[in-house]
């Protein structure tokens, strides 16, 4: 058998990190669909006009990927640290791969397609360039995925570890 990182640490250690490893990823996979249904329902509503809407976009966008890039790039190394290991740590590697994949992705979508994107919202919406849809069609499907890789990785690290002798 391979030595694990979870050898080293205490079981109420490796306890602990587990926990918050899960809370994490529970509070972004939460926060994250929060914040899509209540921007959804801004940018819907009637009692809004379109300057309006965008700069409560602007407001809210920067502390969505802060919150999100804290919870996501704390519950790593806490997932690594405190998950359960198999025999070969597929369990592990699986939900910090997901974890490490939507931070990946969130990093791409935030430089590439969330700070472009921010800079045509401060434009009036009659002169904003013609990419602009285009970038908003990324943002969404970009948002998708990475917040479905934490929820991947939330499921993973919050489904029940086998009592010693069965197997997942």
């Amino acid at each position: 058998r391979l030595p694990t990182a979870d050898c080293r640490l205490p079981t109420a250690m490796r306890n602990l990190c587990l926990t918050l490893a899960r809370m994490c990823l529970a509070g972004w996979v939460g926060g994250a669909v929060l914040f899509v249904v209540t921007s959804v329902r801004e940018q819907v509503a009637p009692d809004f006009d379109q300057a309006t809407r965008a700069a409560l976009a602007l407001v809210r966008f920067p502390s969505y990927y802060l919150f999100g890039f804290a919870l996501i790039a704390a519950a790593l190394p806490l997932a690594f640290a405190g998950m359960p290991s198999d025999r070969f740590g597929r369990r592990r590697w699986l939900c910090c791969g997901s974890i490490a994949a939507a931070l990946i992705v969130m990093t791409i979508d935030y430089a590439s397609v969330y700070l472009p994107l921010a800079e045509m919202m401060k434009q009036p919406p009659g002169l904003r360039p013609a990419t602009f849809r285009a970038y908003h069609a990324a943002s969404v499907y970009i948002n998708i995925v990475h917040v479905g890789f934490g929820f991947a990785a939330a499921g993973i690290a919050c489904w029940p570890v086998p009592i010693r002798g069965e197997s997942l």
